[in-house]
């Protein structure tokens, strides 16, 4: 028996930040924050701080919420991890292949 994958949607532009990208997600499915925050299980307060920067999220987190979304994980993960190492003053960049 034969199991069908789910085919996931991809990000067209990432954006530079994985708060511009949940932005731009949310935006593009036309979903309220509280609808969003049901989908990937978050708060309606912890989603606005993600958006804005003020928070972040790991990288496995990320991955469950592009799965959650329906898009591919590989910009989420990206993301995530850059602003971990953006956060730690770092001057590096990640590239997620």
């Amino acid at each position: 028996m034969a199991t069908k994958t789910k085919k996931r949607k991809r990000v067209a532009r990432v954006p530079g930040t994985l708060a511009e990208l949940v932005q731009a997600v949310r935006a593009k499915e036309g979903l309220s924050y509280t609808e969003m925050g049901a989908l990937v299980g978050a708060s309606r307060g912890a989603l606005c701080d993600i958006e804005r920067g003020r928070r972040l999220i790991s990288a496995a987190l990320a991955a469950r919420w592009a799965e959650a979304l329906g898009y591919e994980a590989k910009p989420f993960v990206q993301l995530a991890l850059q602003a971990d190492i953006d956060a730690a003053g770092l001057k590096l960049r990640v590239l997620v292949r």
